[in-house]
């Protein structure tokens, strides 16, 4: 499958923050890591995850 989840630009500086990351379904977690890696870029000192579901099917 090709990866098909955009970069995600962060226009604010995280600096020590912590960052929560809040998606609705966890397909194959691109999207969490590629937001993961952007507040982690921004300066999040804490970043994390959480999904309401997950796809079984993947």
């Amino acid at each position: 499958m090709p990866r098909i989840a955009p970069r995600v630009p962060v226009d604010e500086d995280l600096e020590g923050r912590t960052v929560l990351v809040l998606d609705e379904v966890h397909h194959t977690g691109w999207t969490m890591a590629d937001v993961t890696h952007a507040a982690e870029q921004a300066g999040a000192a804490t970043v994390l995850g959480l999904a309401a579901a997950r796809n079984l099917t993947h």
